[in-house]
């Protein structure tokens, strides 16, 4: 699988890149090397959330390349807020279009096997029972469904019964229905609610219970917000994690 990673070329410049460098005692070619090499892991591992929980700072150090002192990269990449805790900060932003198309290809995938599955079904079911009449062409079948007011019903709700497992607040989902139907979106933007869904449950206000309203949410297309936002850093205080890293011996 190809991976690739958005670098905006204000990189270099980037106040945190400066700010990491300084802590780490680094030129901006190591740093930017550094969260390459990070980012590209989290690709190949967690591009869902971003969330690198799983492998602490060993493996967020590890996955950076980095070789100095343990626990100074992972410190100083809170510091400067390249890390939100252990999630990468604004990672819908910097892979967005790449999370966007891996779930596209997910649920495309999900849907051809489910259309092939029923396929199947409808084979075996009249190779089981045959029918032995000939249907009279010049009068319709009324006992067929309006195939285009069926399609008009799928492509209203295509997406919301994933959506209303994945959001963690259920409430008034009659509300909720005629908010998605009004909003209709199609497939892209279901894959983007999804992503957009997934790094907001890290958020301070949805871990702490502040969690919008579905028929808000929608209304107000919440997909469309800057994901960068702040989650909770495993109770570590910036200053803290300063006075840490002033003590440490870089190399």
């Amino acid at each position: 699988m190809s991976q690739w990673i958005e670098s905006d070329a204000a990189i270099w410049s980037h106040y945190k890149t400066k700010t990491l460098c300084r802590l780490l005692k680094i030129k901006p070619v190591q740093a930017v090397g550094h969260l390459t090499s990070l980012w590209h892991f989290i690709l190949e591992n967690c591009w869902r959330d971003a969330d690198m929980t799983k492998w602490g700072d060993d493996g967020i150090e590890d996955a950076a390349r980095w070789e100095g002192k343990p626990g100074v990269f992972a410190a100083g990449a809170r510091e400067s807020g390249y890390l939100d805790g252990n999630v990468a900060h604004g990672w819908l932003e910097r892979a967005g279009k790449l999370i966007k198309d891996r779930l596209y290809n997910e649920r495309r995938k999900e849907e051809t096997a489910e259309t092939n599955n029923n396929a199947v079904i409808r084979r075996k079911a009249n190779a089981t029972v045959p029918d032995r009449t000939v249907p009279d062409r010049t009068v319709p079948d009324r006992t067929v469904p309006d195939q285009q007011t069926a399609g008009r019903k799928t492509s209203a709700m295509f997406g919301f019964d994933e959506f209303w497992k994945a959001y963690p607040r259920r409430e008034n989902k009659q509300n909720a229905i005629k908010a998605w139907k009004k909003a209709s979106p199609d497939g892209a933007t279901v894959t983007l609610i999804h992503a957009a869904i997934a790094v907001q449950k890290k958020s301070k206000d949805w871990l702490g219970g502040y969690i919008p309203h579905p028929t808000t949410w929608i209304n107000g297309r919440r997909w469309e917000d800057e994901q960068g936002c702040q989650t909770i850093d495993n109770g570590e205080s910036a200053e803290a994690t300063k006075r840490f890293l002033d003590a440490q011996e870089i190399f």
